[in-house]
Formats: C-alpha cells, structure tokens, sequence
C-alpha cells in the first residue's frame, strides 16, 4: 500500500446525554459532529476536528504525528463552555445556583512511546484556562467563609442556613477565573478487551505534573506537584459472568493547592463523575485530594441484539468517595468534620446496551448519599462513550 492510497477521510457523529435524578435533578443532551483525517502529514498520521453543541458548546482540534514505529508526538486544543443545568426538589437549602457554567480552554503537546503490550509513555506541557460565575467550591467556600462567621457569632443551625444563603447571593456577583501552565509525565498500561464494559483485562494510569498557576490578575499561586492514578480491573469467570473494579486517587503532594482558591479553582479535584458519583448533577466540590472505588458485578446474558451489534449487560453496582484538602478528611471523625466533607457512596443495579466497544446506554438506580447528609433514591442514565 502506497502512503496516497492511505490517505482517508469519515465523518462522525456521536450523542451525549446524561440524566439523573436524586435531590437535583438535571439532562444534559450534546450532538457532537466530527471529520477526521488519516494519512495526511504521513502514514498513521490523525487529524481531528469535533465541535458540539445543544447543552455544552465547544470546539476541540487533535493532532497525532508518528515519528517512528514506537514514537510519535501529538497536540491538543479544545475550548468548551460547560453548563449543567439543575432542579433541587422539594425545601433543601440551595447549595448552588440552579444553571453552573464554566468555560475552559485547555491546550497540550507532548511525546511519546508506545509498546506492542498496550504500555503508553508522555512527557509534554499544557495551558489551562478556567472561568466562571457561580461558586465550583462548595466545601472549599464553607471552611473558608462560614466557619469565622460561625466562630464570632456562635450561630444556630438556621441561622448558619440563612449566612451561608446570603454568602452565596454575594458571591454568585462575582466572576472567577484562573489560569495554570505545566509539564506532566504520564505512563499508561490498557490490557481490557473493550474500552467501555469490558470482559476482561485490567487498566493502569499514572499521572505527575508540576503545575505553575495565576489567579484573575496574574498574580503567581504556590507551585503544586500532583499525581493522580486510575485503575481498573476486570475479571472474568465464564463468558457470561465478570467484575469490574476501579480506584481513583490523586493529592496535591506539596499541600499547596488548599491555600489558593485560584489553584484549586484551576487544578482541583471534583465529585462531578459518571463513574464514582453518578448521583451528583455538577462539581460541587473541589478538593486537593481525591479517594474513590467502584466495583460492578456484570452478568452479559445476550450478545448481537441488533444489526449493529450490542450487548445485554445487568449489573449489581456499588461506589463510595470523596474530595477533600487532606487524606486525613476523607472519613470524617466528628459531626463538624461530617458537615463539611460527608462521604459519598451510591448502592443499585443497572442495565446497559453496549452498542459497539465505545457506545453505551447505561441505567443505574438505587439508593445514595448526597452533600446534604441525607440518603435519597436516585436514577441516572448515560449515553455515549464514558469508559464505564
């Protein structure tokens, strides 16, 4: 095969959507449109172009370079506004406003070695832009801004509602942003038989950065060391039987990130996650440090439901987390620790259609915890290609 005759061009077109519903409630549909060029600067050579629109907008432009057979190089840049718009039901306190949206810009280059044994490793740099005009950092806020008001007024629990709403109203004026540069060093093992509800294989991510970051004028926050490590595992008994366990943590090694509000606005960890808090329908915490698990039993009764394909997957689901500014905090030893940073979980059952190894429909329900200390019944459904 010559390198013209390599050359091609698809268009793609791909849905996200996401609801759930617990004591918020939230949908957010996207249509995302895609053309994508192999072959073009060389062979194995991909230039991509996505842009989406309906709830969140954004625009994302990547490029990939082989330099050699295990060498390549590749650029990425995409700007989006994220919103996630929301319902609480019934009297709780707001804890949020009820439509968040940021809108980020994020660009990165780096090298890279891949193996014929699944094993990835990068080195490169990254900018990142971040801005919005609600409060991202609920628990962060409330150790930051209640607790004085608490200390010199001795206030009761209703009256702490009361500051803590009157805070909000103040700051939801306000416009934040923040900025960070950096170098990262990723190393990456995927040995699973499919991107999404896999069968077997295992799944190992480790990420170091050292970050340089500024707040709305420039001003330069403490430097940061983060690292951050995904796993996944999934072990098979018989063709129909599997389970699927994952592990995230991550912290800010040097501590910094809890003294700066624009470090934490720009690098922060948060429970906005598909995988281990589906209940929860936008970041309303971040922290420096992250801990969390879910471990899924996976029944696949039924293959080639359509002409498409698809697997039939039930599952028995579990998850259990949480985001805090030390490991210390993530089981709260006292009700005050407990007011502040609550541990997450959710317990249920689902079912899934697998439309090809990287599109999903997954419907999870059951029962969870929430940031406001209470357990709710919640439902969630996820269409797309979330790497569950």
């Amino acid at each position: 095969m010559t390198q013209e005759e390599s050359k091609s061009a698809k268009l793609c077109l791909d849905i996200d959507y996401t609801q759930v519903v617990s004591t918020r409630t939230t949908a957010m549909l996207d249509f995302i449109l895609g053309v994508q060029y192999r072959g073009l600067t060389g062979r194995g050579s991909i230039i991509s172009l996505r842009a989406k629109s309906v709830n969140d907008f954004g625009l994302s432009l990547y490029y990939l370079q082989p330099i050699n057979t295990n060498l390549f190089c590749d650029c990425n840049v995409n700007l989006e506004d994220r919103r996630y718009p929301q319902l609480p039901f019934g009297s709780l306190p707001k804890d949020l406003s009820e439509y968040n949206s940021f809108k980020e810009f994020n660009s990165s280059i780096s090298i890279g070695a891949r193996t014929d044994t699944g094993r990835i490793v990068r080195l490169g740099g990254y900018y990142k832009y971040i801005s919005s005009r609600d409060l991202p950092e609920i628990n962060f806020f409330k150790e930051r801004f209640l607790e004085p008001y608490e200390t010199a007024y001795k206030l009761e629990n209703k009256d702490r509602e009361d500051l803590l709403q009157a805070l909000f109203e103040e700051y939801y004026e306000t416009s934040s942003n923040a900025k960070s540069l950096g170098i990262f060093v990723s190393y990456e093992i995927n040995r699973l038989d499919s991107q999404i509800f896999a069968h077997k294989g295992i799944n190992f991510n480790i990420n170091a950065r050292y970050t340089f970051t500024f707040d709305e004028n420039w001003n330069s926050q403490p430097n940061m060391l983060i690292l951050t490590a995904q796993g996944k595992s999934v072990i098979p008994f018989g063709r129909h039987v599997s389970i699927n366990s994952s592990t995230c943590i991550g912290t800010d090694v040097f501590g910094n990130m809890a003294s700066s509000t624009a470090s934490m606005f720009a690098e922060g960890f948060t429970n906005f996650s598909r995988i281990y808090f589906p209940q929860v329908c936008s970041p309303t915490t971040f922290g420096s440090c992250i801990l969390a698990s879910a471990l899924t039993f996976q029944i696949e009764p039924w293959k080639q439901l359509t002409i498409l394909g698809g697997d039939l997957i039930l599952t028995l689901n579990g998850t259990v987390g949480n985001v805090t500014e030390t490991f210390t905090e993530m089981i709260p030893s006292d009700s005050e620790e407990n007011e502040i940073n609550p541990i997450l979980w959710t317990g249920g059952a689902g079912i899934a259609l697998k439309i090809k190894s990287a599109f999903s429909i997954y419907l999870r329900f059951g029962a969870a915890s929430t940031m406001e200390k209470s357990v709710t019944p919640f439902f969630s459904m996820d269409i797309g290609s979330i790497n569950f």
